[in-house]
């Protein structure tokens, strides 16, 4: 795949005992191939609810996720399972590592799930975590948690990458090797990065911004001069 995205009027509503509560009401974007793609917003705008249907772990109500021609809501349990363990990488918010793992064991089963090439020993490296190699998650703070969590995704590989505040938990400088880096996986290696974040500086670095409240897009649009991650005045 190569990791092209046409969201077409997709809508998720849950219930709260009679209530009916909408997470997303009538949402269409594209992100082509190769996209560096911010998605912001206040909290409750929908932006996880919207990543979690991109990465094919919830089905929206109506509408259609097309990636490079297929629609995903229309997948079987199988082939959902394949598209996440093949095509997308998910860095999660909620670091989602396996206890019993030490960082290089959690980075090692990324690799092996997307039988990818990736030189696990450099991005510990790259993400500064490589001195805690041989550490468990409870042995480590959020931050380092955070970045054990990115070390997986990119040991996975795959065309896209689906990231929820990857820099949540992350001091500035910490946050900025994680972000050039996504950065570079589009420029380099032609990857789709969709980020959401709360923080409206990484926009300006974006290829393509869009911005949600109360479960719609508001703002979609193309930014004409996106400049690298190390450039942005943090």
């Amino acid at each position: 795949m190569s990791g092209r995205i046409e969201v077409k009027n997709i809508s998720k509503k849950y219930k709260h005992g009679d209530l009916e509560v909408y997470a997303l009401r009538d949402i269409s974007f594209t992100v082509e191939a190769g996209e560096f793609a911010v998605i912001t917003g206040y909290s409750g705008s929908g932006k996880s609810t919207l990543l979690n249907i991109l990465g094919a772990l919830l089905t929206s109500d109506g509408g259609s996720v097309t990636v490079d021609g297929e629609d995903i809501c229309k997948f079987n349990e199988r082939r959902r399972d394949r598209y996440r363990r093949k095509d997308i990488s998910i860095i999660f918010q909620s670091y989602n590592l396996l206890s019993d793992l030490t960082v290089y064991e959690n980075a090692l089963l990324g690799k092996k799930l997307g039988e990818s090439d990736a030189d696990i020993d450099e991005i510990l490296r790259l993400l500064d975590i490589d001195k805690r190699r041989d550490h468990y998650p409870s042995q480590m703070s959020g931050g380092e948690q955070q970045r054990a969590s990115i070390a997986r995704a990119l040991c996975k590989g795959g065309s896209l990458y689906l990231c929820d505040e990857p820099t949540g938990a992350l001091d500035v400088e910490n946050g900025i090797r994680v972000l050039e880096f996504l950065q570079k996986l589009t420029r380099e290696q032609g990857k789709t990065v969709i980020i959401i974040t709360h923080n409206a500086l990484v926009s300006e670095a974006a290829d393509h911004n869009i911005i949600m409240k109360d479960g719609k897009v508001i703002s979609d649009e193309y930014n004409a001069h996106p400049i690298p991650i190390r450039e942005v005045r943090w």
